[in-house]
């Protein structure tokens, strides 16, 4: 259908079923054209796979790897990136979807740049509004720390810039770690104002909080060797961000 694919768009898949078709017709839907989906599936046993190959057999741009073993999302679009055609890279977890010109945007703001980011909404397992994430207009390696700006389905990058890099697999906070990786090449990310992704929150339970809170202070001092003083610098920002981010999520639907 389209030689060369100018973008490649990669989503882990693990039992997906209820949300997949969204997703992918918001990619066919894309008003840019010239790029390829990338589906990678870590061993679901529902019906994931034969919704893929339906949507495969009338549009040849969406392709499917299938992981052997159970590898996390992180791993699942490793994979996809070793085989990405495009020049420019984003992702789209299963569960969301982006408006119709998230591609179009994100390819005209990404000139003179390396990696962009965009804004998103955040909307509830039915897909209902809850709330804009608006942006800070740069990040960098240390912004990052306090709280990364950047999502994984609004992020968009610059291979011919950057070049390929691998999501790190041993640290628990994988995307936060990857976009560390990038800013070590490039020191700047830029974000963008338009809004066209839709990311499905889950409001989870406080003692998750706590966890990922546990487990982003060990990647701190762990996986990226940050020094006890600087961590802590690092990390009151980051409690308060997660604060102010969650308990406007708590309010809301408080006030719902």
């Amino acid at each position: 259908q389209m030689s060369a694919p100018k973008i490649s768009v990669i989503t882990p898949c693990y039992n997906a079923e209820h949300y997949l078709k969204q997703m992918i017709n918001s990619v066919i839907s894309q008003t840019y054209v010239k790029w390829e989906l990338i589906i990678v599936d870590d061993c679901s046993n529902d019906n994931s796979v034969k919704i893929i190959k339906k949507f495969m057999r009338s549009d040849t741009r969406i392709k499917l790897l299938k992981l052997k073993n159970r590898s996390g999302a992180a791993f699942a679009r490793n994979i996809a990136i070793k085989v990405a055609k495009g020049r420019y890279l984003t992702f789209l977890d299963a569960d969301d979807y982006w408006d119709n010109n998230f591609l179009k945007y994100s390819k005209k703001s990404i000139k003179g740049h390396s990696i962009i980011y965009s804004e998103l909404n955040f909307v509830n397992s039915d897909g209902k509004f809850i709330r804009r994430m608006k942006i800070v207009p740069k990040v960098n390696y240390n912004g990052i720390l306090k709280g990364t700006p950047i999502s994984c389905i609004s992020v968009f990058i610059d291979l011919e810039k950057i070049g390929k890099k691998f999501f790190p697999l041993n640290c628990h906070r994988e995307d936060l770690a990857y976009w560390l990786l990038l800013l070590k090449t490039c020191h700047e990310a830029y974000g963008f104002r338009f809004c066209e992704a839709n990311y499905r929150y889950r409001v989870g339970s406080s003692s998750n909080k706590i966890q990922m809170a546990i487990k982003t202070w060990q990647d701190y001092r762990n996986q990226h060797n940050i020094s006890f003083l600087r961590s802590i610098y690092f990390f009151s920002y980051y409690g308060f961000n997660s604060f102010k981010k969650f308990f406007l999520f708590y309010l809301i639907k408080l006030f719902k």
